[in-house]
């Protein structure tokens, strides 16, 4: 696993990545443009079982499962985090729409500023619920190679999902931030959170992209992940705080009693609280 490309940066972005332990990566093309898919060194050692096993900060799931909501989630994990209480350069990012609502409890715990990340997923043809990958704001487009394969999606398909994403992306800049990218301090301390992993698809594009933008400390902060995925993530971020990783695991849902649907207007009300209660903090985003 030697021969493997410089380490992404903002002046050198990753490519796109197709999930595989095993030989070369072949090469795929979207909009006519030929793309070197490049192994993640550490992904790809996780991928293949090569990882020691998991040092997270792990509960035992029968004691916290069912978490009773997002919220509850977010304060157990803002308990995990309190070593980066009032940090300087350290900015709290919730993967919308599910991911803000514990990532506002650990930013009011920990006295720290927050925003989004906006990634989504890739969808399958004729299922667009099933993910083939995923493209976060800032970064490449990344490919599950495994979903690519059961799916047979063609190179139109993807160009014209990775396209069709971009533009959501573009309109939750819009709603969520007045259109502006993401903007960190200088080798910022980055605490990723979401509600939950299944497939990770969209937490793997968004911890590429926030690679790409040059943050000094990546963690990566989540109420619940299966085994497998927890172990692929933690070869990806510095820091991996999960509370349960359940052997039998669907969907995250299923490990919480309320998993109501999140809202733009909800996303948009935490983000304008956060900003209300940090001295200096931008004005509200617009709404389109």
């Amino acid at each position: 696993m030697g021969e493997h490309a410089a380490p992404c940066t903002a002046a050198r972005p990753c490519a796109p990545i197709r999930e595989t332990p095993n030989g070369p990566i072949p090469r795929f093309h979207i909009a006519g443009g030929s793309l070197a898919l490049q192994p993640a060194p550490r992904l790809a050692r996780a991928v293949a079982g090569d990882l020691r096993p998991p040092l997270t900060m792990t509960t035992s799931s029968r004691s916290i499962l069912p978490f009773p909501d997002r919220r509850e989630a977010g304060r157990l994990l803002a308990a995990r985090l309190g070593r980066y209480e009032g940090r300087d350069r350290t900015v709290v990012l919730g993967l919308p729409r599910g991911g803000i609502v514990p990532a506002a409890e650990i930013a009011a715990a920990l006295r720290l500023p927050l925003d989004v990340v906006i990634s989504r997923k890739l969808g399958a043809p004729g299922n667009p619920e099933l993910a083939i990958g995923a493209v976060a704001e800032g970064g490449a487009p990344y490919l599950n190679e495994e979903a690519l394969a059961s799916t047979e999606a063609s190179e139109a398909h993807l160009a014209r999902e990775v396209e069709h994403q971009r533009h959501e992306i573009a309109r939750r800049q819009a709603r969520f931030r007045d259109g502006r990218p993401l903007s960190l301090p200088e080798r910022a301390t980055a605490i990723l959170v979401d509600d939950g992993v299944a497939t990770g698809s969209t937490a793997i594009a968004a911890i590429r992209a926030l690679r790409e933008q040059g943050v000094g400390r990546l963690v990566f902060a989540i109420p619940v992940a299966p085994p497998d995925r927890a172990d692929v993530l933690r070869g990806m971020v510095d820091e991996l705080v999960v509370l349960a990783t359940p052997a039998a695991f669907w969907a995250v849902g299923e490990f919480y009693e309320d998993f109501r649907q999140v809202s733009d207007d909800e996303v948009v009300a935490l983000l304008a609280r956060a900003r209300a209660e940090r001295p200096g903090a931008p004005a509200q985003p617009g709404h389109v």
